[in-house]
């Protein structure tokens, strides 16, 4: 049975799936009014670049972007556009022109292609049956994706969810026609409301910790239950501990083996490592069992952290072809659980496994966490030796060049400690005929420094 926990009393919304007890996925919010995947806007094109991409003004601080893929659209020229992926770090939202609607059986949309059925629908028959229903259901100019759901579900509570979402999605866009940019046509229903939609059925329990919110999700769910205990919700069924391990680089597996995960702008890189397993010294049969292991342990905690885009996972080393097949195809299965389309695309020369996921929000690690001040978020900081050359030539020119007879530096405790036993500012200073004081300072960042008249 599933469960879904709601936390609605801190300073985000958050959600966390559990399955049998175990913790599957969580999505958080913060409670802000940004756009985020699925919202519609009538947006005005700011600039074109190239005849490529488009820079249109949803109504944010940055621009969406927008490629033309051969579209002829024009500098000023109003359109509706929907959000693909959310603002993230110095980029504007992605945009799309492909416009649609999801419910829970099925996605409309504006690009009049063919019908598409989901790749978990198996059955042929099946398949070729839900397609011919979505034709004579879809207005025309419009298409649609058949979802999972859609698979256990009556045809006619499916046919009136397409005929539903095809007549909303023709009033956005007529309505998109006559606003003047920019607006917000359409919000699209929020993660944890996507969660409920996509990932609970009769049978499983919701429970939430607020009554506003309690008031709005029974009429959506039925079996809500509001949360009144003392103890935190979170705490009480032992997720609160779970979060802040999935903010830790290194994620231990049960065989001694370990996870670390790194962020980069570009993609997500994970390193496998055996650490003390041996498996009773086989290393063909340590690096397997291992592999086996992380490739569950990863495809859950893509989930659970929210990581999307490209991600890049290093594996333990396995020479023989036949273990290789047997790690792809544990991964593939794992993945495969994912409410998100995740594909594992293969390996490349190197031995490294290659997987994308979609993105639908931004990654947990980056909605909890902010950069440091120290290190600029690069997760490291010039070491002391680096640095006390800097302040070397600094006091060398304050020494050399003006009329002072002493020069203070002010530095963190360690920093301090080095600079007075490991250079040699000192000698430095009396080949001036001048001086150097070094002066601690308790609360500074490690590598912070002041070098003063």
């Amino acid at each position: 049975m599933k469960k879904l926990l709601i936390d609605v009393l801190s300073g985000y919304i958050r959600a966390a799936l559990t399955e049998d007890g175990t913790l599957c996925e969580l999505v958080a919010e913060d409670r802000n009014d940004a756009p985020q995947a699925g919202d519609i806007f009538a947006g005005r094109v700011m600039q074109i670049v190239k005849g490529q991409y488009a820079f249109v003004d949803i109504g944010t601080d940055k621009n969406g972007f927008l490629q033309l893929k051969g579209r002829n659209i024009q500098q000023g020229q109003a359109l509706s556009v929907m959000v693909e992926k959310p603002a993230y770090g110095e980029k504007g939202a992605a945009l799309t022109t492909d416009i649609s609607l999801a419910g829970r059986l099925a996605a409309v949309t504006n690009d009049g292609r063919d019908i598409g059925v989901s790749h978990k629908i198996t059955d042929t028959a099946q398949r070729q049956s839900l397609a011919q229903l979505a034709r004579r259901t879809l207005p025309e100019g419009f298409s649609c994706v058949i979802r999972t759901n859609a698979e256990a579900a009556d045809e006619t509570v499916l046919r009136a969810e397409i005929s539903a979402l095809s007549e909303k999605l023709a009033d956005i866009l007529e309505r998109g026609r006559f606003t003047k940019p920019p607006y917000r046509l359409y919000r699209a229903p929020r993660e944890v409301d996507r969660l409920i939609r996509d990932c609970l059925s009769d049978g499983d329990e919701l429970i939430v910790n607020n009554k506003k919110y309690f008031d709005e999700i029974k009429n959506i769910f039925a079996n809500t239950t509001l949360y009144e205990k003392d103890i935190p919700l979170f705490t009480e069924y032992g997720i609160e501990k779970e979060v802040e391990e999935l903010l830790q680089r290194k994620v231990w597996l049960d065989c001694g083996g370990f996870l670390v995960f790194d962020y980069t702008e570009a993609m997500t890189v994970i390193d496998v490592n055996s650490g003390k397993f041996t498996d009773g010294g086989d290393k063909r049969k340590t690096a397997l069992k291992t592999n086996i292991q992380a490739a569950k342990e990863i495809a859950r905690q893509i989930r659970l952290r929210n990581l999307s885009g490209i991600i890049i996972v290093d594996f333990v080393n396995m020479s023989g072809r036949e273990d290789v097949e047997a790690l792809e195809t544990q991964l593939k299965r794992a993945l495969a659980g994912d409410r998100l389309k995740t594909v594992y695309v293969g390996m490349t020369e190197l031995g490294l496994a290659q997987i994308t996921r979609q993105k639908q929000s931004v990654p947990l690690h980056t909605l909890f966490s902010r950069p440091c001040g120290t290190c600029r978020g690069s997760g490291e900081v010039p070491n002391f030796r680096y640095i006390s050359g800097i302040i070397k030539n600094k006091a060398v020119f304050l020494l050399s060049q003006t009329v002072y007879k002493t020069i203070v530096v002010r530095a963190g405790h360690d920093l301090a400690k080095y600079l007075e036993t490991n250079t040699d500012l000192f000698d430095t200073a009396e080949k001036y005929g001048k001086k150097i004081k070094i002066e601690t300072i308790e609360t500074s960042a490690a590598d912070y420094f002041e070098v003063d008249k």
